[in-house]
This record gives C-alpha cells, sequence and structure tokens, in this order.
C-alpha cells in the first residue's frame, strides 16, 4: 500500500510540474515570438524606408540623368509598390499581403539595379537579418 501512494504522489508532482511548465512555456513563447516579430520587422521596414529614400530622390532628379530617365516607369511603379505595402499581417487575401508586395519590390529593384548599374538591395537576403544569427 505505501508503493501505492509513492507512486501517486509522483504522478500529481508530475503532473503539477508539467502544467506549471505549459503554462509558463505559453506566456515566454508569445513575449518571445512578439520580440522575434518586432525584430523581423524592423529589419524589413528599415530596408523598405531606404529604398524609398532612393525611390524618391531619384525619380526627383529623373529628367536630369539620361539612366534615371530611362527607368523613370519602372521608379514611377516601384514608388506605387512601396506607397501600397500593408503594415499588418491580418489579411487574408495572398494577394494583398506583406510577402506578395515584398517579391514585386525585391523583383523591381533587381531589375533598376541593372538598368541603373548600382546595388538596391543588399546581397544577404532579408530573412537571414532576423537578429538571432
Amino acid at each position: 500500500m505505501v508503493f501505492d501512494e509513492v507512486l501517486e504522489m509522483e504522478e500529481s508532482i508530475y503532473r503539477e510540474g508539467y502544467e506549471e511548465g505549459l503554462k509558463n512555456g505559453e506566456k515566454e513563447g508569445r513575449q518571445e515570438a512578439l520580440l522575434f516579430g518586432l525584430e523581423h520587422a524592423y529589419n524589413r521596414f528599415l530596408l523598405l524606408g531606404e529604398i524609398q529614400g532612393r525611390c524618391t530622390v531619384w525619380l526627383a532628379h529623373a529628367d536630369e540623368h539620361p539612366k534615371l530617365r530611362k527607368a523613370k516607369r519602372h521608379l514611377e511603379q516601384l514608388d506605387q509598390l512601396l506607397q501600397k505595402v500593408p503594415f499588418h499581417n491580418e489579411t487574408k487575401d495572398v494577394e494583398h499581403s506583406f510577402d506578395t508586395f515584398w517579391n514585386k519590390i525585391e523583383a523591381k529593384c533587381r531589375l533598376l539595379s541593372s538598368v541603373l548599374g548600382t546595388k538596391i538591395l543588399p546581397t544577404k537576403p532579408v530573412d537571414k537579418l532576423d537578429g538571432f544569427e
């Protein structure tokens, strides 16, 4: 009988520890996910801001330089894409999600890089700039 009581006590302590760990894990996991999301979004929007700044300056001087004049239509398209980037990720519509816009912006930047002869995007993918390297 003593053996059964010991086993039951061990089982109750195990269940109690499991429940406590589950609660703590959920709380810590949410905080960690929030921090990861903030860092990841910061890196992406920092790069978007740099691209927007370049695009604005290039459009302002498009009529003065032959390369910029040639790329003006692409710069205007890039500017329109940058204006439509969503600042939230709660959309169920894949066509208007951040990643869809990001892929289009990346493609337009690669095209403009070849037309203008300058590097716009970093060589390291943005997904690798998550602060956890």
